[in-house]
């Protein structure tokens, strides 16, 4: 994941940055963190202002577990140190600890999850920052951001309950579950501005790029660079185009070119399937789920485990399979068929859809949550009249 400078950095410019509002004081019920953070996948796609992008997701997130204080922390590797990036009431501009130092340092080195009800005589606790901002805390949770492939890039951090009380275990369940929402959108918006700067800054043909895309026509070229910042980053992708455009084709240089090259490319289609057989394709039956089945077989997930999955016309997945979709996406696992066991896997995912994903959403026929999750990049393939029939083998 490409991260921003821990230096001051100029932004992009872009829309004006605005997200429904909260109220002041959520309810004691536990936060529908779904609720909390889609909006900010409505970003996908837009020029938006980092430091406010950053800002409001503290922001937002500070307001929902009913914390007084909230911090997301960076890491900057060169100096082993952590750096705040963005602070909801901030007291300063900027706090910088060490890797280790404290309970943001701690979480950040060793990976793991803390909640602190009571920071006296905790030894993790790093007082001096209270002394440099003036203020006391009295209750903190703090959790690993990670990014595509679990390495710790940052920490995310709260304080002090509105109200009274500490902080439980259960709101580190869900602090956990938001850094898990809060680094596709980080990876999102770093991405994308990077991708933005890409189209604006001239670079060599890459007409020869992939293997089997051929052409020189604009909108090819413009697709080609993009898709050369997208391949290596092992973010989700979603392509986008009519039927027979080459969606496959551009899936196959998107894993070639990608961490992943030396690892199975296992394509599923799911317009060539019986609705009621894509569950067992993508994931595989347990002996005796059914009759007939009397052993187990792995499906497609496990088979490209380590490597990529293209899920071809996403748009005719099941509903009920779209959600154990979202859940390979945020957990990496998923049941087989007839299961009960969890089955871990470690895939990248790339998508593809003749259909208006965003009006199966609005018409209930599609998830919103797995939409923003399976759009992490967003790639448009012009139509073979923009660009020429030779443009593809």
């Amino acid at each position: 994941m490409n991260l921003p400078s821990p230096e001051p950095c100029a932004t992009v410019p872009g829309e004006p940055f605005t997200l429904p509002p909260l109220p002041a004081a959520m309810p004691p019920s536990p936060p529908d963190v779904t609720q909390v953070l889609l909006p900010f996948g409505a970003l996908v796609g837009r020029e938006v202002d980092l430091d406010a992008f950053l800002q409001t997701l503290v922001d937002r997130i500070a307001i929902t577990l009913q914390a007084d204080r909230g911090t997301l922390w960076l890491l900057d590797p060169a100096r082993r140190e952590l750096f705040s990036r963005a602070a909801h009431l901030p007291e300063v501009a900027q706090i910088r600890v060490k890797l280790g130092q404290g309970v943001a340092g701690y979480v950040a080195e060793s990976g793991e999850p803390v909640h602190v009800p009571d920071p006296r005589g905790e030894r993790r606790f790093f007082a001096d920052i209270d002394r440099m901002t003036g203020y006391r805390t009295i209750s903190l949770a703090a959790v690993p951001l990670r990014d595509a492939a679990g390495a710790v890039y940052g920490v995310l951090q709260v304080l002090n309950r509105r109200g009274g009380g500490h902080f439980t275990e259960d709101d580190t369940q869900q602090l956990t579950a938001i850094a898990a929402q809060v680094s596709t959108a980080l990876q999102t918006t770093s991405l994308y501005q990077e991708l933005q700067r890409a189209k604006d800054q001239p670079q060599a043909p890459v007409g020869y790029f992939f293997n089997r895309i051929i052409g020189e026509a604009p909108p090819l070229k413009a697709l080609y660079r993009l898709v050369q910042k997208a391949a290596p980053t092992d973010a989700t992708v979603l392509l986008r185009g009519e039927s027979g455009c080459g969606k496959e084709l551009f899936a196959r240089a998107i894993h070639v070119n990608g961490p992943r090259r030396d690892k199975p490319f296992v394509k599923v289609d799911c317009a060539a399937l019986p609705a009621s057989l894509i569950e067992n394709e993508l994931f595989g039956h347990e002996k005796g789920a059914f009759t007939g089945a009397d052993h187990r077989v792995p499906g497609k997930f496990e088979a490209a485990d380590g490597g990529t999955v293209f899920i071809d016309e996403l748009g005719e997945l099941p509903q009920a399979v779209q959600g154990k979709l979202l859940r390979v996406l945020q957990d990496r696992e998923f049941e087989r068929v007839g299961g009960t066991q969890p089955v871990k896997v470690d895939v990248r995912i790339v998508a593809a859809t003749h259909r208006d994903l965003p009006r199966m959403v609005a018409e209930g026929k599609f998830r919103e949550d797995l939409y923003y999750r399976i759009k992490v990049v967003e790639l448009l393939l012009p139509p073979l009249r923009e660009r020429g029939a030779e443009d593809i083998e």
